[in-house]
């Protein structure tokens, strides 16, 4: 070849590359065929302990374990396992493989992108204040923002309004917010209750008389000494929870219609309610001193009380906290003595509670044969999937909603509540 008029003959380059240097040139082709070898697991990695992974998902479905195609020799260590349909629905996990052990991991076919619907504001300078499912969907109390100038008013704006927020339609429920909230409405199929504190115009100002329809041919009416703050039936509508001010916090009592029963006294003031689906038991939220408390009572068979967390207030917007029922038992996340997150149990038999495995989580939801829809923050990102065996497996992603610091979320059938910043969300996700 001549090249820029030099005459180069490769032929006779080439063997003096190889007469001169055949032995660095053979050692580095036998190391290159050595890492390939290693990399391709055709020799086996002598010095990292074997691992046995056996991944079951469809037939039609694509595996990959850190990328690489399954199945092949794997060891212990980090790994990360990927799922894809044929429909493009996917499916990750991060595991931690232990030597000799043997991890056998279904992997789901994925959800399709859940749709994300803002919950709109009430009125112009109303923000939401609270989320809380019924059995038509959802409820929401909208209270007026806070003024953006230090030292102005906080607008009134009519008080506090509260909405009721299904599939189709937000309606207005003026008949609890002309009681300012201390009253309660529940359908339960063709049965409505309905519970309504009204003051006094001949006594004290803050006695009066709670009214409750539905129970009886005619309204039952109980005395109250003190203006009730939170009102909320049972999911059957056979049980009515109120909270009264007393010194130094609330008292929660549980009203049927044959009985009044003291339950317990929270610190500082009671602003939330989760129930057992069948009304068995309840958890209480409950702020005080910027710190959130929850406090589990079961209420049927015996009365049994205890407090099974704690978390700053304003890392959970609406109080809403991460838990859920399963039957009569009660799953949430909360950090430990140490301040790691775990995910916790209690039986509404015996209300102790028991830690299971580290999580943390936005939102927690029962699946079949033991599994939790889970919601958590992963990067910059919300990562939706379920909790197997205590390993989280990944099925969609949202990228579209603020993460502030104090969200947090709820899930009611198969809609997700999101709620922080003074906003919130519904997610839905098609199974």
């Amino acid at each position: 070849m001549i090249l820029y008029g030099y005459r180069i003959n490769f032929d006779a380059l080439l063997a003096r590359i190889v007469y001169r240097w055949w032995a660095p040139l053979l050692l580095l082709l036998i190391s290159a065929l050595l890492l390939i070898a290693l990399a391709t697991d055709t020799i086996p990695r002598f010095w990292q302990e074997p691992a046995d992974l056996r991944v079951i998902a469809d037939s039609a479905t694509v595996i990959s374990v850190d990328g690489r195609e399954w199945p092949r020799p794997i060891y212990a260590g980090r790994h990360t396992i990927s799922a894809t349909a044929s429909d493009g629905r996917s499916a990750w996990a991060d595991i931690q493989l232990r030597s000799g052990e043997v991890l056998t991991i279904t992997m789901p076919h994925g959800l399709a992108p859940p749709q994300v619907r803002p919950i709109p504001p009430a009125a112009p300078g109303m923000q939401i204040d609270s989320v809380w499912p019924v059995a038509s969907g959802w409820r929401a109390t909208y209270l007026p923002q806070p003024p953006d100038t230090p030292g102005l008013p906080t607008p009134t704006i009519g008080g506090g309004q509260t909405i009721a927020i299904n599939a189709w339609s937000m309606e207005r429920l003026t008949t609890i917010d002309a009681y300012a909230g201390r009253a309660d409405q529940l359908s339960v199929g063709e049965q409505i209750f309905e519970a309504i504190y009204r003051p006094s115009q001949r006594q004290l100002e803050d006695e009066g008389i709670l009214e409750i329809r539905g129970w009886q041919p005619v309204p039952l009416q109980i005395p109250l000494t003190q203006a009730p703050n939170l009102v909320r039936f049972a999911p059957d509508g056979t049980t009515l929870l109120i909270s009264e001010p007393i010194a130094g916090g609330e008292q929660v009592s549980a009203i049927t219609p044959d009985d009044r029963v003291p339950l317990v006294a929270v610190p500082g003031r009671a602003v939330r309610l989760t129930w057992q689906p069948q009304g068995d038991g309840v958890v209480v939220h409950s702020i005080a001193d910027q710190r959130l408390s929850l406090t589990l009572v079961r209420l049927r068979s015996s009365i049994a009380v205890v407090t099974i967390a704690e978390y700053p207030a304003d890392t959970a917007a609406g109080a809403l906290v991460p838990l859920t029922w399963r039957d009569n038992t009660l799953l949430w996340v909360a950090p430990d003595d140490r301040g790691v997150s775990l995910l916790w149990q209690a039986e509404l038999h015996l209300p102790i509670p028991e830690r299971l495995t580290p999580l943390e989580a936005l939102a927690l939801a029962p699946l079949p044969e033991g599994a939790l829809r889970v919601a958590r923050l992963q990067g910059a990102t919300i990562e939706i999937g379920r909790l197997v065996q205590g390993i989280v497996i990944g099925e969609t992603r949202l990228s579209d909603i603020p993460l502030t610091a104090d969200l947090s979320g709820f899930w009611h059938g198969s809609e997700l509540l999101l709620q922080g910043g003074g906003r919130a969300w519904l997610v839905s996700i098609d199974t």
